[in-house]
């Protein structure tokens, strides 16, 4: 108690350490962990909403057989089950068609991809994205399907919702296999939707699975499965169960593997960006050093007069340790104070000035968050490098004769 009770005399009594000096020290402290909290934040965010808006439209695991469709859907699904066991959750069939969709003298290339309405909900959250219209798959009085494309998709060929467009696909001649004859499916608009990334926004048209599989010739067959697992970062461990278990016939892959290089870049990326912005830190216990040497010149009798009574060195070295740690406490609480204020700014400036642009990050907008890791990491560090700045003054301190401190006294 006694400890505690001269680290808070020490750092508050009679106002002699909390002047100008130490206040800059701290504030300067306070500064340097909230651009950590920011910089993390903001990196953690770009990671989460990337991995997010990936599981959306691919799910946890996609599988699909190479150079084929999957025709024995009941056997396949079975066994996979069987494979994955209690991290299994739900699992929902796809087809899928490279096609060019043509509208109003434009061109671009799309894919069209078909869904099975009962089960798709089990492992996409694609319905929740929904910008306008709805997500109606059922034929018009015209027998043409209904569809719900990407907004970048919808903004480059300038389609509303009941426009009917038209997408095409080569199919080889009956008569002649080298011969291309163009097969055209016309779909209607009824839904805009927003994937969350501009690749995806920019080709992705979205219909039944049936309207797919008729379009494509598939008949009963399916391109492959999505499948969604409890824990999306055992991911990597399932994929190499199902492909031990299925055999090289299936093409598996986990929502990293979607764009592994840019998830590995993201991650390298916020490694450095934390020892770099740690300098910050590193400078602001510098002023914290010189504010904690001015403070032991100013208790030279206080300390002698503790040594004269029988107080050891690593006792005074304690409590002007305990200072540093206060200063290390005040630093991290106000930092994540002013980090969290900063964040909620970013996210507005994002609202009001679109200052990511999609065509460059793949993303329009991040979700601004911070994981427990981060907030465990900048703590830890910041109160170490603290703590640890205090040891010079507290040393000098701690060899302080008692005979020195007094003599003018």
């Amino acid at each position: 108690m006694l400890r505690i009770w001269l680290v808070i005399r020490y750092f508050w009594g009679n106002h002699k350490l909390v002047n100008l000096t130490s206040f800059l020290a701290i504030f300067g402290m306070i500064l340097a962990v909230a651009s950590l909290v920011v910089s993390m934040a903001v990196v953690s965010g770009f990671f989460s909403t990337l991995k997010t808006s990936v599981i959306n439209v691919t799910s946890h695991i996609v599988m699909s057989r190479s150079g084929g469709l999957i025709r024995n859907r009941t056997e396949v699904e079975e066994k996979v089950k069987k494979i994955v066991g209690k991290n299994f959750v739900a699992m929902s069939p796809y087809v899928a068609l490279e096609a060019v969709m043509g509208h109003k003298k434009k061109l671009a290339g799309v894919l069209v991809e078909g869904i099975e309405d009962a089960s798709v909900d089990q492992v996409l959250n694609i319905r929740k994205h929904l910008l306008e219209g709805a997500f109606d798959f059922e034929k018009n009085e015209d027998d043409v399907p209904g569809a719900v494309v990407g907004k970048s998709l919808a903004e480059k060929f300038n389609i509303q919702i009941g426009d009917v467009f038209r997408v095409v696909i080569p199919r080889s001649s009956q008569y002649d296999r080298e011969a291309i004859r163009p097969k055209l499916q016309k779909f209607q608009l009824r839904g805009i939707i927003d994937l969350g990334r501009q690749d995806f926004n920019d080709r992705y048209i979205v219909s039944s699975q049936k309207a797919v599989q008729e379009f494509g010739g598939f008949g009963d067959g399916i391109s492959g499965y999505w499948m969604r697992i409890k824990e999306a970062n055992d991911s990597g461990a399932i994929v190499y169960q199902l492909i031990s278990g299925l055999g090289s016939t299936y093409w598996i892959r986990d929502w990293r593997d979607v764009n592994r290089n840019l998830f590995e870049a993201v991650e390298l990326e916020k490694t450095v960006i934390f020892f770099v912005l740690l300098v910050l830190v590193l400078a602001a216990s510098v002023n914290v050093i010189s504010t904690l040497f001015v403070n032991v010149l100013r208790r030279y009798r206080d300390i002698a007069i503790l040594k004269a009574m029988g107080a050891t060195r690593g006792f005074v070295v304690s409590v002007f340790m305990g200072i540093g740690a206060i200063i290390g406490a005040i630093g991290i609480i106000g930092g994540f104070a002013v980090g969290g204020a900063a964040c909620y700014g970013f996210e507005w400036l994002q609202d009001s000035f679109h200052l990511l642009r999609p065509e460059v990050y793949k993303l329009d907008r991040i979700e601004v968050y911070l994981n427990w890791q981060d907030i465990v990491a900048i703590s830890g560090v910041t109160l170490l490098i603290c703590l640890v700045a205090t040891l010079a003054p507290a040393i000098k301190g701690a060899y302080l004769s008692p005979v020195e401190g007094l003599k003018y006294e």
